[in-house]
């Protein structure tokens, strides 16, 4: 069994979420992984940040609309 440290997991795991079009299966046998090993890690990164990708901004909120600010009363 090959060991792998926790950076090249995160850059792995960086790599795939960086763009929604990677498969997985092609990032894996690019970095010569296995293709069951890097879905693992991608699903313990999930869990690790509450199932919201740290990399992936389509999760994201859009900031609330900011209203410009109002007359004072009776001046134009």
């Amino acid at each position: 069994m090959k060991f792998y440290s926790p950076e090249f997991k995160a850059d792995a795991v960086a790599l795939y979420l960086s763009d929604a079009g990677h498969a997985l299966a092609g990032v894996a046998q690019n970095l010569g992984v296995s293709r069951d090993t890097l879905p693992d890690w991608v699903s313990a990164e999930r869990a690790r940040h509450g199932g919201v990708d740290s990399t992936n901004t389509s999760t994201m909120k859009e900031p609330a609309a900011v209203s410009e600010p109002r007359a004072a009363s009776g001046s134009r």
